[in-house]
């Protein structure tokens, strides 16, 4: 009882020092990335050649320090998650959706592509689906 006492003390303890670790890092990993932000804003307005030789060097010692510190929040677990999130299987547009062809009358198409100019309809195949929608529901009934 007692060893199986010690060693969730023992886990808990460690999970701690790992968060504690990853704050840690986390928080100089802002610290470099505002410090980065400020020597591309001062890149930018620095006048002489000179200046921006020394601030293009300390750029890109800054943007070393900032690969190391990713890759020790990599080694600690913590994940960057970038961009937008993926949609889930079947939640795209075009798996949603089947592209075809159709041929309209020219003064039917000219009509609704000034719909679409003017923003009376947000998009052609939305209208048109909203209209077959319609087509359905009224004859089912």
């Amino acid at each position: 009882m007692r060893k199986k006492y010690r060693k969730e003390i023992v886990e808990q303890d460690k999970v701690r020092q790992q968060q504690f670790a990853i704050q840690q890092v986390s928080e100089i990993l802002q610290i470099k990335k505002q410090e980065q932000l400020q020597l591309q804003k001062l890149l930018l307005e620095t006048p002489s050649i000179e200046e921006k030789r020394v601030i293009t060097m300390k750029l890109d010692r800054c943007e070393r320090a900032l690969a190391k510190i990713s890759s020790r929040l990599k080694n600690l677990g913590v994940v960057e998650k970038r961009g937008r999130p993926k949609k889930a299987e079947g939640e795209r547009y075009q798996e949603q959706r089947k592209k075809f062809t159709a041929h309209l009358q020219i003064d039917k198409l000219n009509y609704l592509q000034e719909l679409k100019a003017s923003g009376a309809i947000p998009n052609i195949s939305a209208f048109i689906d909203t209209l077959v929608a319609e087509h359905q529901k009224k004859n089912s009934e």
